[in-house]
């Protein structure tokens, strides 16, 4: 499991441009020098220029839509998770309350536990990710630059 920002600059960029990203904060964080106010990287910031300076300005619009995508997706991910906990536990207590026969209550309960945890693992991996959000911000700053220079 991936998270959404992953998902989304794997798309747009490829995977090997984002494993190229993501080792190189990796490497930064191994040798303690990163810094995690400073927001950008001057290496990625223009290894993705550089990849994305001849797109049209409708094509720029168009990733920088769907990066919103993603950021809203990331975003609702997380509001939901509590909601999703709530409902896991009432349909639990609902399930042992009902005094079903034992092998029915357990399978409720199994698959229940089953979708719990595959959406435990998504929030996980979508709320820790920080080295992917900083790789999107340098993405978004990039875009917001190619867009603003290619309007005017």
């Amino acid at each position: 499991m991936s998270s959404v920002f992953k998902k989304l600059i794997t798309k747009e960029l490829g995977a090997n441009q984002y494993n190229k990203y993501f080792f190189c904060y990796q490497k930064l964080i191994i040798e303690k020098k990163y810094d995690s106010t400073k927001l950008s990287n001057k290496e990625i910031y223009d290894d993705i220029y550089s990849i994305l300076k001849d797109r049209d300005v409708n094509s720029l619009e168009n990733m920088l839509e769907r990066l919103l995508d993603a950021m809203h997706l990331a975003l609702r991910i997380s509001r939901q998770f509590f909601f999703i906990s709530f409902v896991y536990i009432c349909a639990i207590l609902f399930l042992i309350s009902q005094g079903l026969l034992i092998w029915i209550t357990l399978v409720g309960v199994v698959a229940l536990t089953g979708a719990f945890l595959y959406k435990v693992c998504e929030f996980v991996v979508n709320k820790y990710c920080f080295i992917d959000a900083h790789i999107i911000l340098v993405y978004k700053s990039v875009l917001d630059e190619l867009i603003f220079l290619k309007s005017s």
